[in-house]
């Protein structure tokens, strides 16, 4: 299975390469975020015509995301994740800074939920971060 995440960064100003990809490619499930169009400016119906479903929650400026599908459109189950023991997808733009050297002057480094992933072993409600994160870590 081919599982694709794809910062689209303003799906409207670039569905032709989202199209165009998506006929190359040809993934089996595609998580797009930035979309940065309202939910009813979601391009929906020429995703459609490209062969993907979609299920999405849009957002006018910097948010908004989607999941799609060759064929079918996903079924929407839940917003919110629930230890289930079922195998998931944490999909998305995560800021992974395992040390200070990693992010910009900022406040956030000593906040203990902040919106990144701030150093390896944070709790989260899923597990521990890992070192993992330190392997794709852009510092100097």
């Amino acid at each position: 299975m081919k599982i694709a995440i794809f910062n689209i960064n303003s799906v409207n100003k670039r569905l032709p390469n989202l199209l165009g990809w998506l006929a190359e490619a040809q993934p089996d499930v595609v998580c797009l975020q930035e979309l940065k169009a309202a939910q009813h400016a979601f391009p929906a119906t020429a995703i459609q015509a490209a062969g993907y479903g979609a299920v999405w929650q849009g957002q006018p400026t910097w948010n908004g995301v989607a999941i799609l599908a060759p064929g079918v459109a996903p079924v929407e189950t839940r917003r919110a994740l629930q230890a289930s023991g079922l195998p998931v997808v944490l999909a998305g733009d995560y800021n992974v800074v395992p040390t200070a050297a990693d992010i910009y002057p900022s406040r956030s480094w000593d906040k203990p939920r902040c919106g990144a992933v701030t150093r390896p072993g944070l709790p989260t409600p899923f597990g521990t971060t890992s070192g993992i994160a330190g392997s794709v870590m852009q510092g100097s």
